[in-house]
């Protein structure tokens, strides 16, 4: 990244709406809260769309229920962050703890990264997001009407 993102850019002035919508349609996911950020796994997601082969999704738990867990999680973007030179810090003290202004921030500076780098390569989320711990759980179970029937009857190989 060649250029800071200061917090008068306006990439800060993006409202949540836009921000689920975006994540929502970019990943094929159906979250509701910007919130629901705070497990780390949707942004090292948006960052494997970005620099593919950089992240390894198998380490990436969607499945995260427990802060420990989510700071994992933190742990492969910043990671992610040294191999592409990404000099930015994630508070993730603070965004782990599920708060809505932290995790927004967090989400608005990532949609920023985003639209100046993605380059709009072919991408499959759900084909990524399935070599994740819990990724096709993640997803089956957010869709409208999904069921734990339904999500296993999906990841059952005949």
């Amino acid at each position: 990244m060649s250029e800071a993102i200061g917090i008068m850019n306006e990439a800060y002035f993006v409202g949540r709406h836009e921000l689920i919508d975006w994540v929502n349609t970019t990943l094929k996911l159906n979250i509701s809260k910007v919130e629901e950020c705070c497990t780390g796994a949707i942004h090292c997601q948006i960052f494997d769309m970005l620099y593919p082969g950089k992240m390894n999704m198998s380490k990436v738990n969607y499945a995260a229920k427990h802060e420990y867990e989510y700071v994992n999680n933190f742990k492969l973007l910043q990671d992610l962050f040294t191999k592409v030179d990404i000099q930015h810090h994630v508070p993730v003290d603070r965004v782990v703890k599920g708060k809505y202004q932290d995790n927004l921030e967090l989400l608005q500076w990532v949609y920023e990264v985003f639209n100046r780098n993605y380059n709009g390569a072919e991408y499959d989320p759900l084909k990524r997001r399935a070599k994740s711990k819990g990724g096709v759980i993640a997803h089956a179970a957010k869709r409208p009407g999904a069921s734990a029937a339904s999500v296993k009857a999906t990841t059952t190989k005949p």
